[in-house]
C-alpha cells in the first residue's frame, strides 16, 4: 500500500482534464513536433506490415517521393542501411575476386589456369546462393560476408590441387587418389565443423552466418573434388616428368 497515495493522486488528476494546446505541452514533448523555426513535424503511418522488405522499400520510396530526402525515421534508416551493406558487399566481393585473380596470375602466369582455378569457386558461390533460396534463408547484415570469405577459403585448395595435378610424376594416378585430395577433404571438413558450431548460436545473425558458411564450404568442397579435376583434365597440361 506504499504507492496507494500516489495512485489516488494520479487518478484524481486524470479526472480533472483541461484543454491541451501547443503552449501548455511539456517542452520536451513540444520540441519533438515543432522545430525552433516553427516548422511542424509530419508523421506517416503505413497500411502494410513493414516486416516485409517489399512493403518497407515501397513505403520509403513513396514517402521520399512526396517530401524528398528530408524524410527520416526507422524505416528510412533500415532501407538506407540495407543499401549501404549491399554496396559494401558488392565492393568486397569484387575487390576480393580481382585481388585473388591478380595473385593467381602472379603465381601461375597463365590466364587459362587462373580461369580454371576461379571457375569452381564462382560456381560454389552460385550453388550457395541457390541453396539459400531453396531453404528460404535470407541474406542479412551478418551472413552476407560469407561469399567473399568463401573465395579466400576455397582458393588455397584449388591451388594445391592444381599444383599436384601438374607435378604428379605418375600420370595414371587420378588427382582424387592423391594425398592432396584427402588433405583438401579433411581440411574442409574441419573448417565446416568449426563454422557449423555458429549455427547453434542463440544470436540469430551469428546462427545464420554459421548456416550459410557451412553450406558454402560444402559447396566449395564439392566443386573442388568434382568440377576442378574435370576441368584440369580438359584444359591444363601436366608438366613433363624429368628423366633420371
Amino acid at each position: 500500500m506504499t504507492s496507494f497515495r500516489g495512485r489516488i493522486e494520479r487518478l484524481n488528476d486524470g479526472l480533472k482534464p483541461s484543454e491541451v494546446s501547443i503552449d501548455n505541452l511539456p517542452g520536451e514533448l513540444r520540441d519533438l513536433w515543432v522545430s525552433s523555426q516553427g516548422k511542424l513535424r509530419m508523421e506517416m503511418v503505413p497500411r502494410e506490415d513493414l516486416s516485409d522488405n517489399h512493403f518497407l522499400r515501397a513505403f520509403v520510396e513513396e514517402v521520399q517521393g512526396m517530401i524528398g530526402d528530408i524524410a527520416t525515421g526507422t524505416a528510412v534508416i533500415n532501407v538506407g542501411a540495407a543499401e549501404a551493406v549491399q554496396t559494401a558487399f558488392i565492393q568486397a566481393f569484387s575487390y576480393a575476386l580481382m585481388l585473388i585473380a591478380l595473385l593467381l596470375w602472379l603465381i601461375l602466369r597463365s590466364v587459362k589456369e587462373v580461369i580454371v582455378t576461379l571457375f569452381p569457386l564462382l560456381l560454389a558461390g552460385l550453388l550457395t546462393c541457390a541453396a539459400t533460396v531453396l531453404f528460404e534463408l535470407q541474406f542479412n547484415f551478418a551472413n552476407v560476408i560469407a561469399l567473399p570469405l568463401l573465395l579466400g577459403i576455397g582458393v588455397d585448395s584449388a591451388i594445391h590441387l592444381l599444383h599436384r595435378y601438374k607435378t604428379e610424376p605418375n600420370p595414371s594416378l587420378g588427382i582424387l587418389q592423391t594425398s592432396t585430395a584427402r588433405s583438401v577433404f579433411f581440411s574442409a571438413a574441419t573448417t565446416t565443423v568449426s563454422f557449423g558450431n555458429l549455427a547453434i548460436s542463440n544470436h540469430a545473425g551469428t546462427a545464420s552466418m554459421g548456416i550459410v558458411l557451412t553450406i558454402g564450404i560444402v559447396s566449395v568442397l564439392f566443386c573442388m573434388l568434382f568440377i576442378l579435376p574435370a576441368m584440369l583434365l580438359m584444359f591444363v597440361n601436366r608438366l613433363p616428368v624429368a628423366s633420371t
